[in-house]
């Protein structure tokens, strides 16, 4: 049976706010949960020989912590494009019972660039999306490695419609004010349309030829997420709670391009989840770390 996680004494959200306070055991027992999620991705990759590598806070968790940051609640995995393809295929056949892939190619309502591993007997609500048709369950981000064009023409072309596509694709996010009314203006251009020009971008330069590869997002600015693709041609097994899971080799140039002196940790009140997580359940038998 489902368990219903509720802000621990002392740890409530903010008032007026709907928002669930993650913290200590509440946080401990999502995080575990997560990493079965990632058992599963990681068991499909090594079976079928295909290159992924943990990034962004995981990596750094890894790095740092050897396991979960203390205070995040999700999970990132990167692959270069070609093998991103092959899983989200693969995931049809071979995933099993209690998981799922989301996409913006399975899913007409997805509002993401990338896709997201669920595990089906969970909810997850977050305040962006709570409101939108599709499965909201816990998850981990699946992000494929873009080749980003070698000549400067294209790349600014590519870096354009890019930009328009994550826009159109997220234009059904809550969003407040006048920032949500110019999103939502956005929906007058076709979802079909902007899946196609998604899949012409994002394949416009092969991986393996491209100098630089990048994530389709921009949480950290668009030049954080360019990185060279000589980071990512081999890999490194690392630590991750009670996992061997791979990171890039070039993961000390990664971590200090995205996050600087990426052993210092954020000041006490940074040290927080930054999803607006507004309903949780967690499945019932979970494996303990």
């Amino acid at each position: 049976m489902a368990t219903r996680q509720q802000p621990r004494p002392g740890q409530a959200a903010p008032a007026g706010s709907n928002e669930v306070a993650l913290a200590g055991d509440s946080l401990r027992a999502l995080q575990l949960q997560d990493l079965e999620i990632l058992r599963a991705f990681q068991r499909i990759c090594e079976a079928n020989s295909l290159r992924y590598y943990l990034g962004s806070g995981t990596l750094l968790g890894a790095v740092r912590h050897k396991g979960f940051i203390p205070w995040d609640d999700d999970i990132d995995v990167e692959m270069p494009r070609p093998d991103y393809d092959r899983f989200s295929r693969l995931c049809a056949t071979e995933l099993g019972g209690g998981f799922s892939w989301h996409s913006y190619l399975t899913d007409p309502n997805y509002p993401f660039m990338w896709g997201k591993l669920m595990r089906d007997d969970t909810e997850l609500r977050q305040g962006p999306t709570q409101h939108l048709a599709i499965q909201q369950s816990l998850y981990i981000d699946v992000w494929p490695l873009d080749g980003i064009a070698n000549h400067r023409i294209p790349e600014a072309i590519q870096r354009v419609v890019h930009k328009w596509c994550q826009i159109r694709m997220s234009a059904d996010l809550k969003r407040p004010g006048v920032k949500g009314v110019i999103a939502r203006s956005w929906k007058i251009v076709p979802r079909r349309l902007t899946v196609w020009l998604c899949e012409r971008m994002a394949h416009l330069t092969p991986f393996e030829r491209a100098r630089i590869v990048a994530h389709p997002r921009a949480l950290y600015g668009y030049r954080k997420e360019c990185m060279p693709r000589a980071w990512f041609e081999t890999s490194e097994p690392m630590q991750f709670e009670d996992l061997s899971l791979s990171v890039p080799s070039g993961w000390r140039p990664y971590l200090t391009h995205v996050y600087g002196d990426y052993m210092k940790p954020p000041p006490i009140g940074e040290r927080k989840s930054r999803h607006e997580v507004t309903t949780v359940t967690l499945a019932a038998n979970v494996r303990h770390a």
